[in-house]
This record gives structure tokens, C-alpha cells and sequence, in this order.
């Protein structure tokens, strides 16, 4: 079978995006479309009138056809179906996120944006490990933002505090993924606080919660992003000649597929 004039090509105005391997439609011109342009035609080929059939080697070849990343420029090396790009794109890691520098137009995947926060605008950095605790001080009512890179660059984190609370969120523009293997992250941030008169012990305050995202690291679309932050009262106490102790560890997790269950 030769290569098919698409029917979603040009002007016609057909929607590329949502070729999903349903049925693919061809008039006797040959001019190809998925089921759903095809529906939203009235089954009618735009280019010659005549009337769509169900044809597999229509299928074959819309299924074939592949194309880059539209994040190719921010570093995503991947190609897919061409009917799977938008998914593709909905949770690409190299989606590009937005300096929030006041003045700055800086755009690029999270791990160019870490090295650009960090290079140009003097950005604390602190790389991490899941599963490891982190101690970070600060004073009372100050403004902390850091970035916390974890496996080797590739994921970026920030740690924001302020008079709000604390918060630990994920940078990054892309959607949540989904699917058996879908991954999501937790992070546990705890601090001690004063000890309790009648008991003599001290209390400990801790979020446990699922991290959110966003695609600016600003204190204010970290706070605004999904996920809570844990408010840390005033009466914290602080060790000697130093600040507030914050401790924090972000963990990965992976939905488990479900196996089927046997009977005995």
C-alpha cells in the first residue's frame, strides 16, 4: 500500500491530536481519517465529497506515521505515534517551566531552569536523595526558596517557606502521570516544637502529604499548587544562635499493578 493523502492535512481543518487507533475511515479517493474527524464530518471526505469506509490499511498507515517531541527544543529526544503526540506532551518531564525572576523571559525544561536559578540568579541548591532527611535553618518570618534536584538533575524540587508555612513542591509543567506504572511523590516535613508544660514532652509537628506541582518555583504558585503546607506557629523553639530547624524527605512511589487473585 502507497502513502495516503491525508484528509487532516493543510486547511482542511481535520483534528490530528486525536488519533487513538480507532478505526480509520477512507473515501474511494483514498483520502484518509480517524473515527472521531470522520464522525465530525458526517463520515464525508471535505476534499471530494465522497463518503468514509472502515479500511485497516488506513489504520496502518495513521498508526505508523511518527513525529518528535513539540519539546524537542527543551531536550526531549522522543518520537511516538503520531496520534499519541498529545498525550505524549500532556506529561513530557521536558515541558518547559518559567523563571520567576521579576524581569527575567527565561524558559527551559526543570533541569535547565535549576542550573539558570542557580548560575544567574544565585538560587540556594541542594541536591537530594529519596528517602533522605533533610535539615534546613531558617529565622522566624524569613523567606526560604531552595532547590532541591533529585536523581541526577532530572527531577526538580522546591522548598519554600514563609510566615504561611512550609512547602515542598515539584517543578514541572507536565501532568500527573497515570497508568500502572504511574509515579507520585510524598513528602514528610516535620518540625519540633515548644515542650508541653503538663507533660514534659516535646511535641512534634509533620505533614505527611502527596506533592504537588507547578511550573513557576515561586513562593506564591508553590502555595497556590496542589498539596498542603504545615504551619509552623511562632513559638518554635530555635537552637542556640541559630534558626528554626526544618527537616523534610521526599519519597517516591510507584502504583503496584494489581496481579490477579487466585483462588486456593
Amino acid at each position: 500500500m502507497g502513502l495516503l493523502p491525508l484528509a487532516g492535512s493543510g486547511a482542511l481543518g481535520i483534528n490530528k491530536t486525536r488519533l487513538k487507533g480507532q478505526e480509520a475511515g477512507m473515501c474511494p479517493a483514498k483520502h484518509a481519517a480517524c473515527a472521531p474527524c470522520a464522525a465530525n464530518l458526517a463520515s464525508k471526505c471535505p476534499a471530494c465529497d465522497g463518503a468514509y469506509e472502515r479500511d485497516e490499511g488506513a489504520d496502518r498507515y495513521l498508526m505508523a506515521v511518527r513525529v518528535p517531541c513539540p519539546n524537542q527544543a527543551y531536550g526531549c529526544g522522543s518520537s511516538m505515534v503520531y496520534c499519541m503526540a498529545g498525550d505524549h506532551r500532556l506529561v513530557c518531564p521536558h515541558a518547559p517551566c518559567r523563571c520567576p525572576e521579576p524581569g527575567c523571559g527565561f524558559l527551559g525544561s526543570p533541569p535547565a531552569l535549576r542550573g539558570h536559578l542557580a548560575e544567574r540568579h544565585q538560587w540556594q541548591v541542594t541536591d537530594i536523595a529519596y528517602g533522605s532527611v533533610l535539615e534546613v535553618q531558617m529565622q522566624p518570618a524569613e523567606l526560604v526558596r531552595r532547590l532541591l534536584p533529585a536523581e541526577g538533575g532530572e527531577r526538580l524540587f522546591l522548598l519554600v517557606a514563609s510566615e504561611r508555612g512550609v512547602k515542598v513542591v515539584r517543578v514541572s509543567a507536565a501532568a500527573d502521570e497515570e497508568g500502572p506504572a504511574a509515579s507520585w511523590y510524598r513528602c514528610k516535613v516535620w518540625v519540633h516544637a515548644s515542650v508541653d508544660t503538663d507533660t514534659g514532652h516535646m511535641d512534634v509537628l509533620m505533614l505527611d502529604a502527596k506533592v504537588g506541582s507547578c511550573a513557576v518555583p515561586s513562593v506564591e504558585a508553590a502555595m497556590g499548587a496542589g498539596g498542603r503546607c504545615l504551619p509552623v506557629p511562632s513559638d518554635v523553639p530555635a537552637p542556640e544562635g541559630g534558626g528554626i530547624v526544618i527537616r523534610r524527605r521526599i519519597d517516591k512511589e510507584v502504583k503496584a499493578s494489581r496481579s490477579p487473585r487466585t483462588r486456593g
